[in-house]
């Protein structure tokens, strides 16, 4: 009896701790290999400039436990009229040198990024995030 007894109590030592942790894993390869999944454009804007593509007031979340910094976005360029109006004619990619906390959300660019040329013939759609770093602490 006293070895069985002996049993459960090693048993609820080294074993419960492990469930009861087990539900904040984190899969920080995952997150490193998938920033898009963790992410999202909430709200953006664009302009041109003297055929300057410009990024402004670019609010983004980010859902993940880690830092992101150096996120790389894709803006995707559509004709904007004529028998080619909304096919995709071009896509601008640029790197935001700014830094995501780890589980906010926030407005950054607010003064504006320019991110190459563009053209106000161009209808503008689909900020997409490609890429961004993971801030190692």
């Amino acid at each position: 009896m006293k070895k069985l007894l002996y049993t459960l109590v090693l048993f609820s030592i080294i074993f419960i701790p492990v469930k009861l942790h087990s539900s904040e894993i984190v899969d920080y390869e995952r997150i490193k290999n998938n920033p898009a999944d963790y992410i999202d454009v909430i709200d953006w804007n664009f302009y041109v400039a003297s055929r300057v593509a410009i990024l402004y007031n670019v609010t983004l979340e980010n859902k993940s436990p880690v830092t992101y910094k150096r996120v790389k976005v894709r803006v995707n360029y559509f004709s904007r009229s004529g028998s080619s109006a909304g096919i995709k004619i071009a896509e601008q990619k640029a790197v935001l040198d700014i830094t995501l906390p780890p589980n906010s959300k926030q407005t950054y660019l607010k003064s504006g990024y320019p991110i190459g040329a563009g053209s106000r013939g161009f209808k503008v759609k689909n900020l997409d995030i490609i890429s961004a770093e993971v801030v190692k602490n």
